[in-house]
């Protein structure tokens, strides 16, 4: 055994045991330090704010007693235990910091901390637009503004905006850790329906084509358009006339063989949009009723030819017998 270790043991005995077993062994000293044999489980607790809290505090070695030392829930040092529980029917105090401290041997004192992360959710959660209450424009940009109140810890806070195309909603959520709930504690917000308004836009193409017969009733032209303020609607005619009218227009029997034009106008306070019906009218002699003709006569001709060779192989038949 060294001398330095025998100085140690002969002054066992003397009030000044403590100050020469440092400076004569602070190697020994500072190893049961770093070492302290007292384990918290879980390390980390999750709160909401008002609800229990639990931990255990677990020594494996000897002890003089260990205890938790806390603003709420402080347990007295006990001996002859192996764990001591830490733990609050309703936790109210945001920056309580639990700590289980243990009397050694060797170590005459050590103590660890018990993270505690007490949450709340908000008390509400709102979203609007910033400084604007008309309808909104195509293609012009606006703030919108989410607030939640009474939220924490703000730090651990993630403020999400959700767009369905139409409504708006806030979405306030804790992230919370490894050993926060899950899912994640949110609050979303009650929608707000945007109205945006918007200048025509046509459905279908910008010009189409038409065959009509000549008289020939009931054909319609459709140019609906999109927009908001709904649009109106006016038709310029072949026969000059502008009418105000709805989406649709019945093209007119009195107009003569040939081609015409139908011009459809969508208008808004944000804009215009026209749109071309080209409608070629066939006289009622013209090429299709040529060849309706034409095919009725070749259809009645294969009906003759047919009953004829039909009656002759009959009346052969006769004949023979």
């Amino acid at each position: 055994m060294s001398a330095p270790l025998r100085l140690t043991m002969e002054m066992m005995r003397s009030e000044q045991f403590l100050s020469v077993l440092f400076l004569l062994s602070p190697s020994v000293y500072t190893y049961y330090i770093a070492e302290c044999p007292l384990v918290i489980q879980p390390d980390t607790v999750v709160v909401r704010f008002g609800d229990p809290a639990s931990a255990n505090c677990i020594v494996s070695e000897d002890h003089m007693g260990i205890g938790w030392e806390a603003s709420e829930g402080s347990v007295d040092m006990e001996q002859d235990v192996q764990f001591i529980p830490w733990s609050l029917e309703h936790l109210t105090d945001w920056e309580i910091q639990p700590k289980c401290y243990g009397n050694f041997m060797i170590s005459p004192h050590c103590e660890k901390e018990l993270k505690v992360i007490v949450y709340k959710t908000p008390d509400s959660v709102s979203i609007s637009a910033v400084n604007h209450t008309d309808p909104m424009l195509e293609g012009e940009q606006y703030q919108l503004q989410c607030e939640v109140e009474n939220i924490a810890p703000v730090q651990n806070l993630t403020v999400k905006c959700a767009d369905d195309g139409a409504q708006y909603s806030c979405v306030a959520e804790l992230e919370l850790g490894p050993e926060g709930p899950e899912p994640h504690p949110a609050d979303t917000s009650e929608p707000l329906t945007i109205t945006v308004h918007y200048s025509p836009s046509f459905v279908g193409p910008l010009e189409e084509q038409r065959e009509v017969i000549e008289g020939e009733e009931g054909s319609l032209l459709n140019c609906h358009a999109n927009g908001n303020p709904p649009p109106e609607y006016s038709w310029t005619s072949p026969l000059g006339q502008e009418e105000k009218s709805s989406p649709e227009l019945k093209i007119s029997t009195s107009l003569s063989p040939g081609t015409h034009t139908y011009t459809c106008s969508a208008s808004n306070d944000l804009g215009s949009k026209t749109k071309k019906f080209t409608v070629e009218v066939i006289a009622t002699g013209g090429p299709i009723v040529l060849w309706s003709v034409i095919g009725v006569g070749i259809l009645v001709a294969v009906v003759l030819i047919v009953g004829y060779i039909f009656l002759k192989s009959r009346a052969h038949g006769n004949s023979i017998i």
